[in-house]
């Protein structure tokens, strides 16, 4: 609906004495051919100086896909994957905060999604460096147009000209930005562009002249997310800025990074908006099936799958044919959305990714245990599936898990089990036999209950196995007449959605009355409350916890 609009700064052919932005690289994932039509609809509709669409400078360039990481990307020459809570600060402080203590070199690791975005801008500056042109536009494919994008881009290109005759011209131009928000430091050059010292977020569109791409490239490695690293660099870099943000994002067409640095912000009370983390607070990714060799952490998974929230099916050698018939229908009245470890659906991997071409894969792999899993193989049916390798061993085993679900880590450890194996299924437990009578096992290790009263559902029987150094049951009766440091420490973080930032301070020992959690009117920058929280050094899977408060009767 919008006219057709032209763009003197815009051409193929470079004048002896002229600037122009010579050519257009898209970065655009294979598995994103809608998001790539629409930006050619957005370059269809805009002219050079010449009266060709600026679709005749463009190129697409296949970004590098998060997806295709078989584990968590090391640190090498172009990207180290670790930064810090300071790096973070730097671009954009948080002067409301008060913490009682900053971790502020705590390192912090960049999501796959991260490096796959700034492994992908890298691969366009060097194609910058090594090509020919003297300016570049580079855009991310999820983005739009200012209505009014060629005037503004004519007035400011007008000025980077003038400016450019007088002095060294520019690196880099950001015409897509958001500040930070207290607002960028910066100086203007003009009415139309500043130079900014930091506080600029997002790499949606900023042109790059071969110059600056040259600089870039001698500044790896990128630490941490590419859009913080080059905001560290702005004092080494001819840095400039429309006055205006000319390029957006859109709206509808929804995320697929995920923010490391998010749970750190959480913890010092930056962020106070549940939605802030791009996480689902539920599962939504669904189904799940997950495979591996045997002592892989497949137990372990299939627990941390059922404390986010999953019913999972895990450790089986079959399932029950109803349940199966279900699942190969992509019927609605299926009992589990997540199936670990299930022998019946490892030669099933084609069909499943058929019925199900959502579904989430993941594959166990213990890298330290390689060479006693010489005898499996990945398998060949899940090339090109939504799949991910988790070491369960790996400290960043819940990041990795969640990023892949796109649900929220819990901040309890993942959960480490012996694995059980393929349980043999009992043919009763195979069949729907309404005569049987529902039984409560007196003890069941699998991380699943269901209710009794489900539609056509009997149970799964597995024969009887023998758990060595099976755990014993400790009952720990602490009525907290002082903290156990072994056990117990005072938190000082707080979470997304509470309205109190915890104090040590705020915990009262009181003798054989126990303990007083104080809640306290304070001003504290981010929060207007503080209080006090106790948290356990033990790991608990699952089981009953119980507590009687008594709250103080104020005003």
């Amino acid at each position: 609906m919008l006219p057709v609009q032209t763009s003197k700064a815009f051409s193929a052919q470079r004048t002896l004495n002229s600037l122009a932005i010579e050519k257009i690289y898209v970065i655009n994932l294979d598995r994103e051919p809608t998001r790539w039509s629409r930006v050619k609809q957005e370059l269809g509709r805009i002219r050079d100086a010449f009266g060709n669409d600026l679709l005749t400078l463009t190129e697409r360039h296949a970004a590098v896909d998060a997806r295709l990481f078989s584990q968590d990307p090391a640190k090498d020459a172009e990207v180290d994957p670790y930064y810090t809570l300071a790096d973070q600060l730097f671009v954009e402080p948080q002067p409301r905060t008060l913490p009682t203590r900053y971790e502020l070199d705590a390192p912090v690791q960049m999501s796959r999604a991260e490096v796959a975005v700034a492994k992908s801008h890298i691969q366009v500056w060097r194609r910058v460096a090594q090509g020919e042109q003297e300016h570049v536009l580079i855009l991310e494919d999820d983005v739009w147009f200012h209505p009014l994008f060629p005037r503004h881009i004519d007035q400011a290109w007008n000025d980077i000209s003038i400016e450019g005759r007088k002095q060294e011209g520019f690196d880099i131009l950001y015409v897509s930005y958001m500040e930070v928000a207290d607002g960028a430091p910066k100086t203007f050059v003009s009415s139309n562009v500043f130079r900014p010292v930091r506080g600029l977020w997002f790499l949606s569109g900023y042109i790059l002249s071969r110059k600056g791409a040259e600089k870039l490239l001698r500044l790896l490695p990128c630490r941490g997310p590419v859009d913080l690293w080059i905001n560290h660099q702005f004092s080494v870099l001819n840095v400039r800025a429309t006055r205006l943000s000319l390029v957006s994002q859109r709206i509808d067409a929804p995320s697929t990074n995920s923010y490391s640095i998010l749970p750190t912000l959480s913890t010092i009370g930056a962020i106070n908006s549940e939605g802030a983390a791009l996480f689902n607070l539920r599962p939504t990714r669904q189904p799940v099936f997950a495979f591996g060799p045997a002592n892989s952490g497949q137990s372990s998974l299939a627990m941390a799958l059922s404390m986010l929230g999953y019913r999972c099916c895990s450790d089986l050698d079959e399932l029950p044919l109803l349940e199966l018939k279900r699942l190969r229908e992509g019927g609605a009245g299926r009992v589990f959305n997540a199936y670990v470890n299930v022998g019946c659906l490892e030669s099933m991997i084609c069909e499943l990714r058929r019925v199900y071409p959502q579904a989430k894969f993941i594959v166990t792999s213990r890298q330290r245990e390689a060479a006693t899993q010489s005898a499996w193989r990945f398998p060949t049916d899940l090339e090109g599936a939504d799949v991910v390798v988790l070491d369960s061993g790996d400290v960043y085993a819940w990041k990795v898990l969640c990023e892949h679900l796109l649900c929220s880590p819990p901040s309890c450890s993942y959960p480490t089990l012996k694995d059980l194996g393929q349980r043999q299924t009992s043919k009763v437990g195979l069949q729907a036999d309404r005569s049987r009578k529902h039984t409560t096992p007196k003890r069941d290790r699998s991380p699943w209950v269901i209710e009794s009263s489900h539609h056509d559902w009997i149970g799964i029987h597995v024969a009887p196995t023998v758990h060595e150094n099976e755990e014993k049951l400790i009952d720990v009766d602490d009525r907290l007449e002082h903290i156990d440091p072994l056990r117990w420490s005072a938190r000082t973080d707080t979470f997304t959605g509470n309205l109190a930032l915890f104090r040590p301070r705020n915990v009262e020992l009181r003798g054989t009355e126990g303990i007083t959690f104080h809640v306290r009117r304070e001003e504290l920058g981010v929060r207007r409350y503080s209080a006090g929280a106790l948290s356990s050094h033990a790991q608990y899977l699952f089981g009953r916890f119980e507590s009687t408060f008594c709250a103080f009767r104020g005003t």
